[in-house]
C-alpha cells in the first residue's frame, strides 16, 4: 500500500480532550487505511510501528477508542480457525449525503509545491519579530533608575562606579554571550554581586613608613590596624635590679 495522504477520523475526536496524543494518533493512522465503507483492517504492530510506540500500547489505546465509541472492532477467523488481523469500523460524524457527501479519495486535489499559492493571514494576525541578541558595548552605562535599583538591592553608593566597572569588564569579554535585554542583566547582576559592593569603599592613608587603610565613613578595614600612641611599658622589679646592676659593674670597669 502507498503512503496515505489523508486520514479520515470523526471530527469529534480533534476536540476530545479526554484522549491522549497517542490514543488521537492511533486513531489517526487507522483512519489512513480507511475504506470506502468506513472500515480498516491494520494490524496493531502495524500501527505501533508507524507510531514508534509499543504494541501493548497501541492495543491499550484501541481499547480506549472502542470504549468511547470512536471505533467498533469486528474480530475475523480465517478458514482454520485462526486469528486474523481485526476489522476496525470507524464511527464517523453524521452527514447528509445531498448536503455534504463523504469525502473519497476522488475528492483530493494533489498538493501544489510550486508555491504559487500566496500565504494568507487572518486580519488580525500580526507577526511579531522577536529582539536579537546584541554584546555590550564598553562604553555602556546604566539609567538613573539601573542606578538606584543598584543601590536598592544593597551596592553601597561609593561602590557604585566598581560594580558597573565589573559589569562591563566581564560582559565586554570575548568569553560573553550576547543578551536580548541588557537591563534585565544588569539588575541580575546586582542581586548576585551586591554583597560584593556593600561595603564602603576603602581609601588609602599614609603613617609612616606602613599605610593604612580607612573608609569614607571611618571605619578601618584591611589587614592593617590603626596606628595609636601607646604609654612606655613600666618596667620590672627584676628588670630594675639587674639594669642596676649592669650600671656598677660599668662603673667599676670604667674607674679601674
Amino acid at each position: 500500500m502507498s503512503e496515505a495522504r489523508f486520514s479520515v477520523v470523526p471530527s469529534d475526536a480533534v476536540t476530545d480532550l479526554d484522549l491522549t496524543a497517542t490514543q488521537l494518533r492511533v486513531l489517526l493512522v487507522i483512519g489512513t487505511y480507511l475504506s470506502k465503507d468506513a472500515t480498516a483492517f491494520p494490524k496493531q504492530k502495524t500501527i505501533a510501528d508507524r507510531l514508534g510506540i509499543a504494541r501493548e500500547t497501541a492495543n491499550r489505546a484501541i481499547k480506549v477508542l472502542v470504549d468511547k465509541g470512536y471505533i467498533h472492532i469486528h474480530h475475523q477467523k480465517r478458514d482454520d480457525g485462526g486469528q486474523r488481523e481485526n476489522l476496525y469500523t470507524v464511527r464517523l460524524d453524521p452527514c447528509d449525503a445531498t448536503i455534504t457527501p463523504p469525502v473519497t479519495s476522488e475528492d483530493h486535489t494533489p498538493c501544489d509545491h510550486t508555491g504559487s499559492h500566496p500565504r494568507t493571514t487572518h486580519k488580525n494576525d500580526t507577526v511579531r519579530k522577536g529582539k536579537r541578541a546584541t554584546r555590550l558595548e564598553k562604553s555602556w552605562l546604566p539609567d538613573d533608575s539601573l542606578k538606584a535599583y543598584a543601590l536598592e538591592k544593597g551596592v553601597h553608593q561609593s561602590r557604585l562606579d566598581d560594580c558597573i566597572e565589573d559589569f562591563v569588564d566581564y560582559w565586554t569579554s570575548e568569553d560573553a554571550s550576547p543578551k536580548k535585554d541588557w537591563p534585565a542583566t544588569w539588575r541580575g547582576h546586582c542581586r548576585r554581586k551586591f554583597k560584593q559592593f556593600s561595603r564602603p569603599k576603602a581609601v588609602e592613608i599614609h603613617h609612616g613608613s606602613r599605610p593604612q587603610y580607612r573608609s569614607q565613613q571611618g571605619s578601618t578595614s584591611g589587614n592593617y590596624q590603626p596606628h595609636t600612641s601607646r604609654e612606655p611599658r613600666k618596667e620590672s622589679l627584676a628588670a630594675t635590679g639587674l639594669r642596676r646592676i649592669r650600671e656598677r659593674q660599668n662603673g667599676l670597669f670604667e674607674v679601674g
